[in-house]
């Protein structure tokens, strides 16, 4: 039983923690106030926090009377804290999956989060650029100073080119999505397709920007080598002296390669309903 006027570091001692109680006493006492989490309950049900403050009461002379100790239920706080730390586990294993770059940066532009996506492809690790860079280091300047040209005339107010040049429309609540260079850490380059969206916080206050890069370089390889190829049948068929066309059925519009058009005698653009082809059978 407890009464008032029991000598309390004794009371301390008579419990399952008696000795660390007193090892937090003597603390307090030698070192000053500090503050501890302690955790109760059975594990294999539901757990309780405490917040325990130590705080020495002293006499003017610095005198050592007493120790003020301060109990704070943090049981909620510390539930929500666990459960933003899952979130943000399986929000980071999410990204790390993802086989496209995921960059977001703050408001100023100085990156926030860089997956393993993004370290394969630019070849920085993530204690490289977090905190420490902006996207400007993996971009052409030449590129960044153009995009920040087209963005003045498309949006009718000056865009400076630097990190605004790649999130001025994002910022104004627009989809915003571009072909840039990307510039590995050994200086090799790339091209990726780059779509930026604003990030909001609960109450819909900018809190930074979100970029998703896929790399496109087999998608260009892919291009260049059908137009090669159809460079290659124009002048094939400019030698043979031969052509061809494409027509779509239901408006019957053409379209001629320059020598199918020399051979019906007609233009590029004339529809495959102007042409009487009977005159070539």
């Amino acid at each position: 039983d407890i009464e008032v006027g029991m000598n309390a570091l004794e009371l301390m001692k008579r419990g399952p923690d008696g000795e660390k109680a007193v090892q937090h006493l003597e603390r307090a006492i030698h070192q000053g106030p500090f503050s501890i989490v302690e955790e109760f309950g059975n594990p294999d049900l539901s757990r309780g926090y405490f917040e325990l403050s130590y705080n020495p009461i002293k006499t003017e002379t610095g005198e050592v009377l007493g120790i003020a100790i301060y109990s704070q239920d943090i049981t909620e706080r510390k539930n929500a804290e666990e459960e933003l730390r899952r979130t943000m586990v399986l929000q980071q294993a999410i990204m790390d999956a993802a086989d496209v770059s995921i960059i977001s940066a703050g408001i100023e532009g100085t990156i926030v989060t860089f997956n393993k996506a993004a370290e394969r492809m630019l070849g920085y690790t993530a204690e490289e650029v977090i905190g420490r860079a902006t996207p400007a280091i993996f971009h052409d300047f030449e590129e960044v100073v153009q995009q920040a040209k087209k963005l003045t005339n498309e949006l009718g107010a000056p865009v400076e080119p630097g990190f605004n040049a790649f999130v001025a429309k994002a910022r104004l609540g627009y989809a915003d999505e571009n072909e840039w260079t990307y510039i590995r850490k050994d200086s090799s380059r790339f091209p990726v397709l780059l779509s930026v969206t604003a990030l909001h916080d609960s109450d819909n206050n900018l809190t930074g920007f979100l970029g998703i890069g896929v790399d496109i370089t087999e998608r260009k390889q892919a291009e260049q080598l059908l137009l090669k190829i159809q460079d290659d049948l124009l002048e094939a068929q400019r030698i043979a002296k031969v052509g061809s066309f494409e027509v779509e059925a239901a408006s019957q519009y053409g379209v001629w390669t320059k020598q199918a058009a020399l051979i019906y005698g007609c233009d590029e653009n004339t529809s495959m309903a102007e042409v009487d082809f009977r005159k070539f059978i």
